[in-house]
């Protein structure tokens, strides 16, 4: 990841992804990203999405087939915050600072779980409440196979109820005692508040206060409508920035514009009452066909990237792309890729159950010499 360095810079903060083309078990390094020495108010950012990943998905109780870091955590995290925010700084931690929630409390031999919310507002003005949390578990619930991280046994089935019996306090009861850390970490952490005034089955008919009974989600009839709808609307690309449902946020961010080609623009959100205010007066997310795309609009250093990536195929252009003003640092993406196999193939199945064979394939992958000549030294090789 680079960043533009000087003057009409120092006012961006963005975040990335890498690049590099990742083969076998080998984990990119990449050639990374940079954070700004300051930050000013005012100006824009323009930030290079990483090629062929637009986002194209806004409803955060996403499925599987969109179930990616480019629509979750560089896109939805933006207008819409999770009840817990996973992740502090590289550590596997929940960052309490940044989530809506407060630490949560477990009693009942770690079956009970009360979760009290922070003052946040929603950008209509309305507070979060924790019915917003009910109205997402009433989704999940009556939708889970639709949700990308659903798992048979676990978030929301190990949830035996759910309530809240005040406007900032949700209370879970689970059929069995879990760790706390895992729990929240791995199934509260899912949970994303929506609005009430999402808690519809037609664009036609007008959005619901937060103090409406009898809504659609009670029902599991209603949730599935509501889902439905809302389902439908998040396959729109066209109607994101305009969409009566999308521009009710809770985020730092709100979109202002977007192409169904994935570039996104966003504008502070002037209701949001968490930590970390916007400094920038936009926020544009750039799409690329490829990353070589991309990297020749780097490399005409006339400023339209501000936060972009050199691909792996480029490091040797590093030193060219500093002299024209960014600061190249490096980006470990914590990922890898893999190739899968069909051992139940009948043909060539049996050949798979036999120890030497796949011993045998193994040795076929020299991962410390892929990392060397195809990703030029910036990658992690693992068993």
């Amino acid at each position: 990841m680079l960043r533009k360095s000087g003057p009409k810079a120092t006012s961006a903060l963005a975040v990335g992804a890498a690049a590099a083309i990742l083969l076998a078990a080998c984990g990119s390094t990449s050639t990374s990203t940079a954070k700004p020495s300051s930050a000013t108010k005012g100006g824009v950012a323009y930030y290079a999405e990483a090629a062929g990943a637009n986002p194209n998905y806004i409803f955060p109780l996403t499925p599987g087939a969109d179930f990616s870091i480019a629509n979750i955590s560089q896109f939805q995290i933006l207008m819409y915050r999770p009840l817990y925010f996973y992740g502090k700084g590289n550590k596997a931690e929940i960052d309490y600072n940044l989530s809506i929630g407060n630490p949560p409390v477990y009693s009942n031999n770690d079956k009970t779980v009360t979760v009290t919310l922070k003052h946040y507002e929603w950008s209509n003005g309305t507070p979060v409440t924790a019915r917003d949390v009910i109205f997402w578990m009433n989704l999940l619930k009556a939708n889970k196979t639709s949700y990308g991280a659903y798992v048979p046994g676990a978030f929301p089935d190990n949830v035996v109820s759910y309530s809240a019996p005040n406007p900032s306090t949700v209370v879970f009861q689970l059929n069995g005692s879990y760790n706390p850390t895992w729990f929240t970490y791995n199934e509260l952490s899912q949970i994303t508040p929506l609005p009430i005034a999402w808690d519809r089955t037609s664009l036609s008919q007008p959005a619901p206060s937060p103090n409406a009974q009898n809504l659609p989600d009670t029902t599991t009839a209603g949730a599935q409508a509501v889902y439905k709808l809302l389902n439908s609307q998040s396959q729109d690309l066209s109607t994101y920035a305009t969409s009566p449902i999308w521009s009710v946020v809770d985020g730092p961010w709100k979109l202002t514009s977007f192409t169904t080609a994935g570039k996104a623009v966003f504008v502070p959100n002037s209701k949001y009452s968490g930590p970390v205010k916007p400094k920038l007066n936009q926020f544009v997310e750039l799409p690329f066909t490829s990353t070589s795309a991309e990297f020749n609009v780097l490399r005409a250093g006339n400023g339209a990237i501000t936060y972009g990536y050199l691909p792996t195929t480029s490091i040797s252009q590093k030193s060219y792309v500093e002299s024209i003003g960014y600061v190249v640092k490096p980006w470990v993406e914590f990922g890898f890729s893999y190739w899968n196999m069909n051992f139940n193939n009948p043909t060539f199945g049996p050949l798979f159950k036999q120890l030497y064979f796949r011993q045998a394939l193994q040795h076929l992958v020299d991962q410390p010499a892929w990392v060397k000549s195809f990703l030029k030294g910036k990658g992690l090789c693992g068993a």
